[in-house]
């Protein structure tokens, strides 16, 4: 029988919802990493935001609609730790952060404050940091940007990928925001 990390029923605390988790210390351990799945196509990740996400980095703390990059996935002393700084990403560094912004984790879903754990959104319907640029349209893919704010840009349907595909326009951009259909793996 095949091994699962998926779960429909995790310890939040007491007067919290799962996308308000955000503590320091998880009341079961185990449950990090854990991938929860609710109606609508929406699945979250338990994850830890990591320690260096606070005001002094070029991204600043993390903010609803941010994108997370892995910085540790499933293994290792660290594991399932994520930030809002690409530069931080797991992945070879370059000019245009190629390689780290493939490793997308998924969205944070409100203010995370760094070191605490949260879940973030990798399934269903949420609004994303968006570029600004108002070009964005129903049924274009979503992609990381290309800058150090954790956003996405888009990418005309139809035509080939050049980075992971966070999911799919649904809706126009608004105030820096953009709704997409997310679609990223959950990592076991």
């Amino acid at each position: 029988m095949p091994a699962s990390r998926g779960s429909q029923t995790v310890h939040i605390g007491q007067g919290s919802t799962i996308e308000s988790l955000n503590v320091s210390e998880l009341p079961r351990p185990g449950e990090l990493g854990q991938a929860v799945y609710l109606p609508n196509n929406r699945a979250y990740q338990i994850v830890q935001c990591d320690s260096g996400a606070t005001a002094a980095t070029a991204v600043g703390v993390v903010a609803a609609g941010d994108l997370a990059f892995w910085m540790a996935k499933g293994t290792g002393a660290n594991p399932y730790r994520v930030t809002n700084d690409v530069v931080q990403a797991l992945g070879a560094a370059d000019a245009t952060n190629d390689n780290k912004r493939n490793n997308v984790a998924g969205v944070f879903t409100h203010a995370v404050t760094a070191g605490n754990y949260c879940v973030i959104q990798q399934r269903g319907r949420r609004n994303v940091a968006s570029d600004g640029g108002g070009d964005f349209t129903v049924g274009d893919y979503a992609i990381p940007g290309n800058t150090s704010a954790a956003d996405i840009d888009r990418m005309v349907a139809g035509t080939a990928p050049t980075h992971t595909i966070v999911g799919m326009v649904a809706g126009a951009e608004a105030a820096g925001f953009t709704s997409i259909d997310l679609d990223l793996p959950v990592v076991p």
